[in-house]
């Protein structure tokens, strides 16, 4: 009986949840608003500490939700992977010109937004 519910359980698609919209609808412009320093002199490692300990943060809410919850759990890794790949470009390659700013940033914007519209999804269904 109880293999039977844990089975059901995991076939229930996840839930709207209000605290994963609130993150990734409050990480979204902050990530963008870090990406725009990255132009400029010295990188703020405090300020990407800052930031990644709230993506890390949010991906934790995410994964002790459990199985039913995975794709968005595979968002926030997506997210995360592609935040410390810039990370690393700009520590290891120096302040980035514009143009590259503007890549990054849409890159890392397109991710969030299909994080939120999956959110929205959930919430009208």
């Amino acid at each position: 009986m109880v293999l039977l519910v844990l089975a059901l359980a995991c076939r229930v698609p996840a839930q709207f949840d209000p605290t994963t919209y609130k993150n990734l609808t409050d990480l979204k412009p902050e990530v963008v608003a870090l990406y725009r320093t990255f132009t400029a002199g010295a990188l703020d490692e405090a300020r990407v500490a800052q930031v990644a300990l709230k993506l890390d943060q949010a991906y934790e809410y995410e994964k002790g939700k459990g199985g039913r919850n995975h794709l968005t759990v595979d968002q926030f890794e997506a997210i995360r992977r592609i935040f410390q790949r810039a990370v690393l470009n700009r520590r290891n390659g120096g302040k980035w010109t514009d143009p590259s700013a503007t890549d990054y940033e849409k890159d890392i914007a397109e991710a969030f937004d299909l994080a939120i519209a999956s959110e929205i999804i959930k919430s009208q269904g």
